[in-house]
């Protein structure tokens, strides 16, 4: 993964994540990043102020995008080997839970706020919503 410094328009840092990664979505209050590895079954953080990364959180096969959730201390990954989406404790860095969607997740949109995440299903054309996971 490249970093890029936007005023000069040069990379500033290259570093190493999973295989074949996909999404990536930030937790600006916290600096982290983190990167579906579409080919690794895993989501890497980054630690944003050292371009480093700072943690591999295993999910389920194949993800392909992430979503932050900073107010409610989540990070969700779209699994489209699985057809699930993995819920992932930002303080603890671990999977709690997984949820089945419709079939080919791809594409995630956290409701900062609002405990609310939607989760385009390409396979079958259609939009899964997950609600109401503060709890876990």
């Amino acid at each position: 993964m490249s970093v890029i410094h936007t005023a000069s328009d040069t990379v500033s840092a290259t570093i190493d994540v999973g295989n074949n990664p996909r999404g990536i979505d930030c937790d600006e209050t916290a600096g982290r990043v983190f990167v579906a590895n579409f080919g690794s079954t895993t989501v890497t953080v980054i630690h944003t102020a050292s371009n480093t990364v700072s943690a591999t959180v295993t999910v389920e096969a194949s993800p392909w995008d992430v979503a932050c959730d900073e107010t409610a201390g989540r990070v969700f990954s779209a699994n489209n080997g699985t057809n699930r989406v993995s819920i992932i404790r930002t303080v603890a860095l671990t999977t709690v839970l997984t949820i089945g969607v419709g079939a080919g997740p791809r594409e995630l949109e956290s409701v900062e706020g609002a405990e609310k995440v939607f989760a385009t299903n390409f396979s079958v054309a259609t939009v899964s919503v997950i609600s109401g996971y503060g709890g876990c």
